[in-house]
């Protein structure tokens, strides 16, 4: 006999019908998704790392940020803010939104003349 693992109540549920505009919620950008996210400025931005004039941020840097080095202060380095200028408050490597110091600000020099072929 095959007994089944879930209870009678939980079989009965019926998935609702899912509705255009329900889909539409899901897929919406998340900086309209969630009015709590906030775009942050670099204010400390390094000149030799700054995104230069002629040179394209989706053929050089675009996806590259999971690909750099672990920094000490235990994440990787964020491109977008570092190189771009700006991110998001809710970026995976937020924790590199700072001023980088030393070993950190070297690693991520050499990352970054590493994607302009330096």
């Amino acid at each position: 006999t095959v007994r089944k693992l879930t209870s009678p109540s939980i079989n009965n549920k019926r998935k609702k019908p899912r509705h255009d505009d329900d889909f539409m919620n899901h897929v919406v950008d998340r900086r309209l998704r969630d009015n709590r996210t906030m775009m942050m400025r670099n204010e400390h931005q390094l000149q030799q790392w700054k995104l230069r004039s002629g040179e394209n941020w989706d053929t050089v840097f675009k996806g590259q940020t999971k690909n750099g080095p672990n920094l000490a202060i235990g994440c990787k380095p964020c491109l977008k803010f570092h190189v771009k200028g700006q991110c998001y408050d809710d970026c995976n490597f937020k924790e590199s939104h700072i001023q980088l110091t030393n070993q950190d600000k070297q690693t991520t020099s050499n990352f970054i003349k590493s994607l302009r072929g330096e």
